[in-house]
């Protein structure tokens, strides 16, 4: 998949994480971004789905704030 077309792809799926309220919002989207964009690489060790990196960056958010409170659209991402 070509670079632009992938950072097409995240930046859709961006639009499932809000930007806010909240402390933690930017972060898991930052996250999610770098994570996501690594994921979708020719590169990639692994081949994940949007589901399987929101997942690996809830749990290193939790890991080091396990009280952050963050939104996500849970019917895209478990779909």
């Amino acid at each position: 998949m070509e670079r632009a077309t992938i950072l097409q792809q995240v930046e859709g799926e961006l639009g499932h994480i809000p930007k806010g309220p909240g402390e933690y919002q930017g972060l898991l989207r930052a996250i999610y971004r770098m994570m996501r964009t690594n994921s979708l690489g020719e590169n990639a060790k692994v081949k994940e789905n949007a589901n399987d990196v929101l997942q690996r960056c809830l749990a290193i958010l939790w890991r080091d704030a396990p009280r952050a409170r963050v939104d996500y659209d849970r019917p895209f991402f478990d779909g």
